[in-house]
């Protein structure tokens, strides 16, 4: 229970940072890197994960209702409308890096700012 809590915190705390466009709060990025090599990633994909997590969330602009933008094209806009609009529960597929199919289920919509939480 306390990873599940101090995930959330961490989520928060990236996200309030993205609002104010500012660097996340220090130790976040190690956070993120820990949790990933304890359910398995090799250190330097956890890294490589944790640093991108962290980083990109600082360079997304944001609008005046904070909600972060992006300069997404016509078919970006539509994939994203579509995966905004699935039902929780829903199932999706993914195809993964060496050809395998991935899948994962919509777990939850975060209206603010646009977020969509999958699990698998």
């Amino acid at each position: 229970m306390r990873w599940w809590a101090e995930g959330l915190d961490v989520a928060r705390s990236v996200l309030d940072a993205v609002r104010r466009r500012e660097p996340a709060p220090p130790g976040v990025r190690r956070w993120i890197d820990d949790a990933l090599r304890s359910i398995g990633y090799e250190p330097e994909e956890a890294e490589r994960l944790a640093v991108g997590l962290v980083t990109a969330g600082a360079a997304a602009p944001v609008e005046a209702n904070g909600a972060a933008t992006s300069n997404r094209g016509a078919r970006e806009q539509r994939c994203f409308e579509r995966l905004a609009a699935l039902p929780v529960g829903t199932l999706l597929g993914f195809s993964e890096v060496h050809g395998d199919l991935g899948f994962a289920r919509v777990r939850y919509h975060y209206p603010e700012p646009r977020l969509l939480l999958l699990a698998d």
